[in-house]
């Protein structure tokens, strides 16, 4: 189980620049859906907040992500 979620989330990583100038509600959508991959995988109930579940596996949200993204292709610009 373990192996499969370690698989798996590089995948919810992947083109994040792409995504530096979309919207606040896009972006929260996609937060969203993010949360429900992490909870859905882990098996922890909706009570769990997100926060929690990102520690548990080691990774920043989509926004920290985003601009870290940027700022490094910046950088290699």
């Amino acid at each position: 189980m373990v192996k499969d979620i370690l698989s798996i989330l590089p995948h919810l990583e992947y083109c994040s620049p792409l995504l530096v100038g979309i919207g606040l509600v896009q972006s929260n959508r996609i937060e969203k859906a993010n949360y429900y991959i992490l909870r859905t995988l882990l098996g922890y109930a909706k009570s769990v907040p997100y926060d929690h579940l990102l520690k548990i596996v080691d990774i920043s949200n989509l926004r920290v992500r985003r601009i870290h993204q940027s700022l490094i292709l910046l950088y290699k610009c």
